[in-house]
């Protein structure tokens, strides 16, 4: 309005404008404030005012003689502001007719404009024709590379001011520090700080944050921490600095810490402090997730902490922030309450992809795809367009979609692929660019979908295929158990010169782990000559060089892998260069002891770990319990068990099952009743052990009075009561209880007869030399058995003379045990038996060479 008033076509205006048009000269002279609106300054302060750069700028180049500096730089900051690099140019053009003008404060401030709008040699060449470069002129330009991304060449530039023999200053080091940060150059930042040490420049609290700043993006937390303790005197700006440093670098139980230092001194946190807090807390959140601990109570502190940030963000406004608003979103989503979450989301007036990210965020992190789905379809139904992120969230969102009431689980799985396929055109459809995060997501979603057609084909499309991606391909066929090509991944990754991570290694450690565990029948499957383990130990040469067991999670990796191959010595030698190993690592060796029936090592190993202090968990404990129960250590038990007791932890229905086993182990029923009767909780697994602990007292009758007991208190007996309650049976030869009970698993109780009930039932059947019943079970045997059933059924065989059966379970045997000696023996040995010499010498002559240590006959 106020341009509209100034232009009116009257005729002294007109002249007016007419005179600044052609050079009239009103900067000489003399102004009253009546005479201000005369002054051609002042119009173009107005058009600036009123975004007429175009206009302005005309007026400025008709002006002759031309107008102050002051001028000048205030039009070149009303450019500057809008990005208007052509007026910047045409400003440039005009005062360098006038070199007076190119001096002091307009060149310096015309460097960093020019490098700002894109224009940087443009820059570059005005600074090198400067007639003489000042400490802000050399400061200008830095700040200009800084600001253009090349912060790389600011080591020659230092250099060049000090061969130009001009000394830093305090805003020099600034921009400096900020160049050091943005390339990550740690040397140089230390030794610019050094440099602004020993001039006394430190201690400015500009410079002091500045430096904060530069330490935290180069991950040095101690020097920043450092820093700030050294600050002559702190700002907010300083607490905000060290406080986004803690959280940047996933500190962030040092990140609340210092937030509750600032209150304690007194300091008013703002809106953006408030906010570092609240990613603190989802930071923890997150991190206690990933590492599955058990830690309610943790996140109901967390809950706690970002409820008051929220209350006192609420008494001071910041709630009206839709940035605030989105962290305090995914804080509640990231500590499980999702409604307050909702509520925080609700209340919002207006909403932007960033809180709509938010919301999906912390649906998806709550496991709720359904819901994180149904956001994304009013997100576009109010028009806002998703960004990558958004769509990383709903892919996400897609892989954890499980449940739909009104569908069936096979039907979920196609609907979940449908609407994952769906969101993919769209997103091609809106010409997003699929970027190695939002690739990764999207093969993410297709392998939980377990579409791989649809794997391999959005694989083999993406133009960028970094680590990221590669390491989300290899866990898809790992998890899908297709560890061959999990392998020949791995060797094409290496092909195309990607570097493997840590990850990567232990995802390969994981696919020739199952290979090895899949050929676990065969006797040479852990042999040394096995693939898996072959490529597993060259996986293991090709990390080392590479300093990658430095990261502990491939460390445990490797462990895992030689435990599950039964190679404890090369286990126990990686253990032993873990810098610091954590309970996971300990837990892996406690477990390979105990599964490869080395109790008594595990029971020494703990001794070990006591004496280390390592914090031991249930885990733990249940490894304990079960070396207690191989080695009859009840002393050792009676201990874990006060342990557990004094703890809560007898509530874990596994933890006490397996501290009742133990106590059955040392026939010491006594004190398994006594912990199974204080139990606050009826659970089938206690039971379960206490009836097994009596069986192996030989106490049948105590067995069946539990396992009565069992349903009496309303508990349904499983597949596992049914092993324990057999195995009663068998050891007392009842055979018609046993039979009954055979019959009752599946037509009184719906189970399914798995394989230990037909060993036990063979075996028990063998032993009474009923073999019309195990003619009528031989299908089974001859498709199911494992190896110690053969064995067992020969040997029955082999006591009650029955040379036909011992040659047809011989024959059903070789199919899958061929190179097992003891079969070879034992039916060599019944024919043998029967007078047979012919039949002898040949099953002799196909014994595998393992056979000759062991006895015939």
């Amino acid at each position: 309005m106020l341009l509209g008033i100034c232009l009116r076509p009257t005729s002294s205006n007109a002249t007016l404008h007419a005179r600044y048009l052609h050079g009239g000269n009103l900067l000489s002279q003399e102004m009253g404030p009546q005479e201000e609106s005369n002054n051609p300054s002042f119009w173009v302060r107005i058009l600036c005012k009123q975004g007429q750069l175009a206009q302005a700028v005309d007026l400025l180049c008709g002006m002759h003689p031309p107008p102050s500096s002051r001028v000048c730089l205030f039009l070149l900051k009303a450019c500057n502001h809008q990005r208007s690099l052509f007026e910047i140019r045409r400003i440039h053009a005009h005062v360098a007719r006038y070199p007076i003008l190119l001096t002091g404060s307009l060149a310096d401030y015309l460097v960093m404009t020019l490098a700002r709008c894109g224009a940087l040699d443009d820059a570059l060449h005005l600074f090198l024709a400067l007639p003489s470069r000042t400490v802000y002129s050399w400061t200008a330009i830095m700040s200009a590379y800084t600001e253009c991304g090349q912060g790389e060449d600011i080591r020659k530039l230092y250099l060049s001011m000090l061969d130009d023999c001009v000394e830093p200053d305090a805003y020099t080091f600034v921009c400096l520090f900020k160049a050091c940060g943005c390339t990550r150059d740690l040397g140089l930042g230390k030794e610019l700080h050094s440099e602004a040490r020993k001039k006394g420049l430190t201690g400015d609290v500009y410079v002091g944050n500045t430096l904060m700043s530069m330490y935290g993006k180069c991950s040095a937390l101690k020097e920043a921490e450092d820093v700030f303790k050294g600050l002559d005197s702190r700002n907010l700006v300083s607490h905000c600095v060290m406080l986004s440093t803690y959280v940047a670098q996933g500190e962030g139980g040092k990140a609340l810490l210092f937030y509750r230092q600032m209150l304690d001194e007194n300091i008013n946190p703002d809106r953006l402090a408030s906010m570092l807090a609240l990613q603190a807390c989802a930071l923890l959140a997150d991190n206690e997730a990933s590492e599955a601990k058990e830690g309610e109570s943790n996140s109901l502190s967390l809950l706690q902490i970002g409820q008051a940030i929220h209350a006192d963000a609420l008494r001071k406004g910041f709630t009206s922030d839709i940035y605030f608003n989105s962290a305090l979103i995914s804080m509640y989503g990231k500590v499980g309450s999702i409604m307050e979450a909702e509520q925080a989301f609700q209340v919002l007036s207006m909403r932007n992809i960033v809180t709509w990210n938010a919301m999906i965020s912390a649906c998806v992190d709550q496991g709720m795809g359904d819901e994180a789905l149904w956001l994304y379809c009013c997100m576009q139904k109010e028009r806002v367009c998703p960004d990558q992120l958004t769509l990383v969230f709903t892919f996400q969102a897609c892989g954890i979609y499980k449940e739909l009431i009104y569908l069936d689980i096979q039907s979920n799985s196609k609907a979940c692929l449908e609407i994952g396929r769906a969101l993919h055109m769209d997103a091609c459809k809106r010409g997003v660019t699929m970027d190695a995060v939002l690739g990764s997501a999207l093969l993410t979603m297709y392998g939980k979908c377990k579409a791989l057609p649809e794997v391999d084909d959005t694989f083999l499309s993406l133009l960028e295929r970094n680590i990221v991606v590669w390491n989300s391909v290899l866990t898809i066929y790992v998890e899908q158990g297709y560890n061959d090509k999990v392998l020949l991944l791995y060797r094409q990754l290496q092909e195309e010169n990607i570097i493997p991570d840590e990850l990567s290694f232990a995802t390969c450690l994981q696919a020739c782990a199952a290979l090895v565990e899949k050929d676990a029948p065969n006797s040479m499957a852990q042999s040394d000559e096995h693939a898996g383990i072959f490529i597993g130990r060259s996986l293991h040469s090709d990390a080392w060089p590479r300093g990658s067991l430095v990261g502990l999670s491939l460390g445990n990796a490797l462990l895992k892998f030689y435990t599950k191959c039964g190679l404890l010595s090369e286990a126990e030698q990686v253990f032993e260069v873990l810098s610091a190993p954590n309970l996971v690592s300990w837990n892996v060796i406690l477990k390979a002891y105990v599964d490869n029936n080395q109790a008594e090592r595990a029971l020494q190993f703990f001794s070990h770990m006591e004496k280390q202090s390592v914090s031991y968990d249930q885990v733990t404990i249940l490894y304990v319990m079960q070396a207690c129960s191989i080695t009859a250590s009840i002393e050792v038990c009676k201990c874990m068990h006060f342990l557990i007791t004094s703890t809560e932890l007898e509530q874990v229905p596994l933890l006490a099952t397996t501290t009742i086993h133990a106590y059955g182990c040392f026939a010491s029923m006594a004190d398994a009743q006594a912990l199974l009767d204080g139990l606050p909780d009826p659970h089938v697994a206690p039971w379960n052990a206490c009836i097994s602990g009596h069986t192996g007292e030989g106490n049948h009758m105590l067995s069946f009075y539990f396992f009565e007991m069992l349903k009496l208190i309303g508990l349904m007996p499983n597949e596992v009561t049914f092993t324990s309650i057999l195995s009663a049976c068998s050891h007392s030869g009842l055979l018609i209880e046993a039979l009954e009970l055979f019959k009752s698993i599946d037509v009184d109780f719906g189970l399914l007869v798995d394989t230990k009930h037909m060993a036990i039932m063979v075996d028990l059947l063998g032993r009474l030399g009923n073999f019309a019943r195990i003619y009528d079970m031989f299908g089974w045997i001859k498709a199911q058995a494992d190896l110690s059933t053969f064995l067992c059924l020969l040997g029955a065989c082999r006591v009650h003379g029955n040379l036909n059966l011992a040659d047809q379970v011989f024959d059903a045997a070789v199919q899958f045990y061929p190179e097992e000696a003891p079969l070879y023996v034992l039916i060599s040995n019944i024919h043998a038996d029967a007078g047979h010499c012919n039949s002898i010498i040949q099953y002799r002559q196909h014994i595998p060479q393992q056979a000759d240590e062991l006895e015939y006959k």
